[in-house]
């Protein structure tokens, strides 16, 4: 494989769930952009390894985040051992462009939410680098973890998780330079596309076009699809609230009460006029839902993935 000029990278991250994977397929659909599956594998614990191409070749290959991406690495098995870690991702990146009829791709497409939580990793080993920080409602995440085997259904742990990811998203803003961080808001992508999109075309210098945000193409792996309903669809204001039809008073009020003041301060209007906490016997029922969940997503592991 011969040697390529390094791509541009555009790093999208969140809270699960927080549309990242809509956004990333719809900047995919720029010129010379590839927005490939959720890369999970490229973050390697063992960094003091990163350099033997062979052992970070073959954990990638053996990860099923990667197999998930159905991509044959034959051809850089025997490609010698003097590229480093950033470089044989990026080739890994070109196979899967290639096999996407998109080779000419010089801008990759990540939109792995977890890439918030690693965003030391990526800017210690990856060059030209750009972070978008996508934040969603918690109430419209919650209602979406209903709708996956994986989710987190106990309203008071969900509302940790969700502000876990909002409070690293500030830290990572108050760190990172100006021209490498953007946040957007779900909510205003779907508002306002054409307008939010452009401005985040600028921000990564990638050319926009409204054919971006008319629906796409993206391949979404098909253990996920039911999950990605919105992906390859032009965005709808319709969804912006469509949580009041899916969540119960009880659960929005629960949302709301632990997520507050941070839902206020994002712009996100409450409901409901205070709350009360969880009580005991509530406590036990959610407790319940949490087991038959645990048991749910380990049958859709095993089913999907063993």
């Amino acid at each position: 494989m011969k040697k390529m000029k390094k791509m541009k990278k555009i790093f999208l991250g969140g809270c699960p769930r927080s549309g990242t994977t809509m956004l990333g397929a719809i900047l995919g659909n720029g010129n010379k952009c590839i927005c490939t599956p959720e890369s999970q594998f490229k973050f390697i614990s063992d960094r003091a390894i990163l350099n033997d191409r062979t052992k970070v070749l073959n954990l990638i290959a053996n990860n099923w985040r990667f197999r998930i991406w159905g991509s044959n690495l034959d051809e850089l098995k025997d490609h010698g051992t003097n590229t480093g870690y950033e470089d044989l991702i990026e080739q890994i990146v070109q196979i899967y462009a290639k096999e996407h009829n998109k080779a000419d791709s010089c801008i990759w497409i990540d939109h792995t939410p977890e890439n918030i939580e690693n965003i030391d990793f990526i800017f210690s080993e990856f060059e030209n680098v750009k972070f978008i920080n996508v934040i969603r409602d918690p109430r419209g995440v919650y209602a979406s973890f209903k709708e996956t085997k994986w989710g987190i259904l106990h309203p008071k742990e969900f509302a940790w998780f969700w502000l876990k990811f909002i409070a690293v998203g500030q830290l990572i803003k108050n760190t990172l330079p100006d021209d490498s961080y953007f946040e957007v808001r779900f909510e205003d992508v779907l508002l306002d596309p054409k307008i939010k999109i452009s401005e985040i075309s600028e921000f990564v210098n990638i050319d926009f076009s409204e054919t971006m945000i008319q629906g796409n193409d993206f391949d979404v792996p098909s253990f996920s699809k039911g999950q990605h309903k919105l992906v390859n669809r032009k965005p709808s204001k319709t969804k912006i609230d469509d949580w009041k039809s899916r969540l119960s008073k009880r659960e929005i009020e629960l949302i709301e009460f632990y997520t507050e003041p941070v839902l206020s301060q994002l712009g996100y209007v409450s409901s409901s006029n205070g709350g009360v906490q969880m009580k005991r016997w509530e406590e036990m029922l959610w407790f319940g839902k949490k087991m038959i969940r645990s048991i749910q997503k380990r049958v859709f592991i095993i089913n999907n993935f063993r």
